[in-house]
């Protein structure tokens, strides 16, 4: 596996970032990759979502519900 630092390819070549940012961000909206949820909190229990993150103990999204 391989990595790169996102903010170093920001400041040396964002063309390239932004076409990896597509790439990623279409292969998640077309369904090829699985995001678990942990848990769902309405935009009122954000502090408890924020406390759920900072334990590290989630190994899923934490997702902010809004609206219906």
């Amino acid at each position: 596996m391989a990595g790169f630092s996102i903010l170093e390819l920001a400041a040396s070549d964002p063309a390239t970032l932004r076409a990896v940012a597509k790439r990623a961000f279409r292969t998640v909206t077309d369904g090829h990759v699985d995001l678990p949820v942990t848990a769902e909190f309405a935009p009122a229990d954000a502090a408890e979502a924020h406390l759920l993150m900072e334990g590290r103990t989630s190994t899923g999204k934490l997702v902010l519900r809004t609206g219906g």
